[in-house]
């Protein structure tokens, strides 16, 4: 959300990696809050390798695969984490 206007940016204007990062840290705080265990989460995301989760659970690793409807998700939560951080 652009602070100035009120009005959500472009989804354009979104770095995807960014994007993809800032929803798998939204996706484990989740996780933890609804005490869910690894292998729900692994269900979740699509049941990667466990060496994959630690990846992306520590941050190690690129985040997620860069398919359009990936992106189109991690873009959609990125946007409404950004307009609730900046209410």
């Amino acid at each position: 959300m652009n602070i100035h206007t009120g009005h959500p940016q472009p989804l354009e204007m979104f770095d995807a990696n960014e994007v993809a990062q800032v929803s798998l840290k939204v996706f484990f705080w989740l996780t933890n809050e609804w005490d869910l265990n690894r292998g729900q989460a692994l269900v979740l995301l699509g049941s990667p390798s466990e060496k994959t989760l630690n990846s992306w659970r520590d941050g190690s690793s690129s985040p997620l695969p860069t398919t359009h409807s990936n992106e189109s998700v991690c873009r959609q939560e990125y946007t409404r984490l950004r307009i609730a951080c900046c209410r």
